[in-house]
């Protein structure tokens, strides 16, 4: 049982602020250089506006916009507590509970790693 006032299952919080939850199936649709959306440690990024901005290039937010790039983002930033402050703006949910995590093929981090050396 849970205690008046607990937030529901369907949402986050940052602060007080409530998060949306996203399905798989939503995110997949902001996978175009006008409207981009990461997972990253199942919080879900707008990156569109941040994209040109980005120290590494579009090309590799590009790529994974609209999928999981966990394991690419581990890789690439080192120092996390620099990295949070530009995602922070940027976060506009959570991956629903019940979606899985989806971790794209390493041979994806690979090829990322030798297209842009």
């Amino acid at each position: 049982t849970r205690e008046l006032g607990n937030p529901t299952p369907w949402s986050g919080s940052v602060g007080q602020k409530s998060l949306n939850m996203y399905s798989w199936q939503e995110i997949q649709k902001h996978n175009q250089k006008a409207d981009q959306w990461l997972v990253i440690n199942r919080k879900v990024y707008d990156v569109t506006g941040w994209a040109n901005k980005h120290p590494g290039g579009s090309r590799v937010l590009n790529h994974y916009a609209g999928e999981d790039a966990t394991d690419v983002f581990r890789a690439m930033h080192l120092d996390l507590d620099i990295v949070k402050l530009y995602l922070k703006p940027l976060l506009i949910g959570e991956l629903a509970p019940e979606e899985p995590s989806q971790e794209r093929n390493k041979s994806g981090l690979y090829k990322i790693r030798h297209s842009l050396g």
